[in-house]
Order: C-alpha cells, then sequence, then structure tokens
C-alpha cells in the first residue's frame, strides 16, 4: 500500500474560518475539501460524492450538520455513517434530540487533535 493509498478523503464543514482552517491542517495528511456552509458541503458533495469522512459543524446559519446529513442520506444512503460532527456546543432541543438518535460520533470544540484525528481515522476505516 503506498502513502496515497492510505490517505481517506475528507469533506470538512465549518462556517467559522478560523476553525475550517484549524481542522484543514489538522487533517492535512489526507485529500481534504473545505466548505465554509452547509450548502457549500452539498454542492460539493453532488459534485464529488464519495468521501470516506464528512466531517460537519452541527451548528451553521441557513443550512444545519443536521440537514447536511439528511441531504447525504437521502441522496446516498449510508454515506451518512460517515458524518463526524463537531460542535461548540449549545444548541436547541431539537438538535439534541437529533444528536442523540444517530450514532455518529460527536467532537466537542476546541478539539482533542490525537482524539479528532483518531476519530476520523476510525469513521473512515471502518467498512459498512
Amino acid at each position: 500500500m503506498t502513502d496515497d493509498d492510505a490517505r481517506l478523503r475528507l469533506l470538512v464543514v465549518d462556517d467559522e474560518p478560523f476553525t475550517l482552517k484549524a481542522l484543514q491542517r489538522l487533517l492535512k495528511h489526507h485529500h481534504v475539501d473545505v466548505a465554509s456552509s452547509g450548502r457549500e458541503a452539498l454542492e460539493l458533495f453532488e459534485r464529488h460524492g464519495n468521501y470516506d469522512v464528512i466531517v460537519c459543524d452541527v451548528m451553521m446559519p441557513e443550512l444545519t450538520g443536521v440537514d447536511v446529513y439528511r441531504h447525504v442520506a437521502q441522496r446516498r444512503p449510508g454515506a451518512e455513517k460517515r458524518i463526524v460532527f463537531v460542535t461548540g456546543g449549545a444548541f436547541g432541543d431539537e438538535i439534541v434530540r437529533f444528536i442523540e438518535s444517530v450514532p455518529n460520533e460527536l467532537v466537542s470544540k476546541p478539539f482533542d487533535r490525537d482524539n479528532l484525528r483518531a476519530v476520523v481515522e476510525r469513521v473512515g476505516r471502518a467498512q459498512d
């Protein structure tokens, strides 16, 4: 296996520019596409499709991480299992219920670098 074979294809989604850059740097040993909004993430998902992992902020204006999850699940059933949610906390009851209802990983901000990388690797290498 070559180094390139070991790299995962990631889509990283966060509306905060500093966080988006930090995530991109932390995960730079993989192929990383970035999106600064839920809408941009869905455009990239439609265009490029088969990401090994989607690292997605839960709370974003316009389209939330929940909206991204639902779109991915509808367009490519099973691919929603590869979403890792990131959050700074503080969201409403509906979002809390959703997060508790899905088995997806949730990583809290500020990130523990090693934990984030381990979660991405575990999700990306898991067989459906």
